[in-house]
């Protein structure tokens, strides 16, 4: 999903995986378009009388669940008066905090500008989906010894500490680094 522009799938719900981690990875979703008919080994998709090929263009539009054929112009998503104004009204009612989802610094910032009051979740196995830091725990998880073992652990440490200072640091004054916890120092 990190090299990918949108989430489109046969089945699911908004609850269902693919859509929880493309929305928070900032991805337009729509899941469980069963009118759909993917197949896979003549990669294509069929949609009643329309025939999508590998390499086609479609846009995905996660507010109306919409899949239009071709490229259309798109729009920055953000929080414009009308939403912000509901959300306020909401904010006098709840009694509870809103906390985001994040397994990076920059979702991290992401969901101030969404205004979160926090982070609930960050899936820290997350900083090692970069591709210098996946060499890391695959030469970790593979190596020969014990020793080798341990050689590796170091690196993903190092790693790790870069990540969580990244995470805690880079949005300083953002908010959500005091209710995440304690900064790396």
């Amino acid at each position: 999903m990190h090299a990918a522009d949108a989430v489109l799938t046969e089945r699911g719900g908004i609850t269902s995986h693919a859509a929880v981690i493309g929305r928070g990875l900032g991805l337009p979703c729509v899941v469980g378009a069963s009118e759909l008919v993917v197949r896979e080994d003549e990669r294509m998709i069929l949609c009643g009388d329309t025939i999508l090929r590998d390499g086609d263009i479609i846009t995905v539009d996660g507010s109306t669940g919409d899949i239009i054929t071709g490229e259309v112009p798109m729009v920055e998503p953000g929080l414009d008066e009308s939403v912000t104004t509901l959300l306020s009204w909401a904010d006098e009612m709840r009694d509870i905090g809103i906390r985001a989802n994040a397994d990076t610094a920059d979702e991290a910032l992401r969901s101030s500008g969404f205004s979160a009051d926090g982070i609930g979740l960050c899936r820290t196995e997350h900083m090692f989906f970069e591709a210098e830091r996946l060499v890391v725990m695959r030469e970790m998880i593979f190596a020969d010894s014990a020793e080798d073992r341990r050689g590796r652990v170091g690196s993903a440490l190092a790693h790790a500490t870069r990540g969580f200072r990244a995470y805690f640091h880079d949005h300083a004054g953002c908010g959500l680094c005091a209710s995440a916890g304690p900064a790396v120092a």
